[in-house]
């Protein structure tokens, strides 16, 4: 039994079963241990891009106990927050932070959390416009 499975016996916030939310966990969790490494000036840019990083879990978390419309708003801001980790990506790469491997699974990572959220959204939109006031708790 792997940790995610365990975790799953122990879920009491709803937004914990989103698999985009453990997606974007797992991709900070990777930033952290690649920035653990780095001292001064290079550990302050690894700040910003984990921070950034954080707000798409912390977003989906937020949103997730709000209302379909809400949440899709919500969405729409961790689209923004996915754009601004590809330019953090971009510039650690060009500046020798990460190697071209990391580089790539830091990518491929966005990129499948976006792939993630516009599934997600589409879903809401279908919903939404059938039941506008349910809690996306209750869905």
């Amino acid at each position: 039994m792997n940790v995610q499975d365990s975790n799953r016996n122990n879920v009491f916030f709803r937004f914990e079963d989103l698999r985009v939310y453990n997606k974007a966990v797992e991709l900070v969790t990777y930033l952290v241990t690649a920035s653990s490494s780095f001292v001064g000036s290079d550990h302050g840019f690894f700040d910003k891009f984990i921070d950034e990083m954080s707000q798409i879990a912390l977003n989906l978390a937020d949103g997730a106990s709000k209302s379909k419309t809400e949440f899709s708003k919500n969405l729409n801001t961790i689209k923004s927050n996915i754009k601004k980790c590809v330019v953090y990506n971009t510039i650690a790469f060009k500046s020798g932070l990460i190697n071209l491997e990391q580089r790539d699974e830091i990518r491929g990572q966005l990129m499948e959390i976006t792939k993630m959220i516009g599934a997600l959204m589409t879903s809401l939109g279908r919903q939404t416009n059938s039941s506008e006031k349910e809690d996306v708790e209750n869905w």
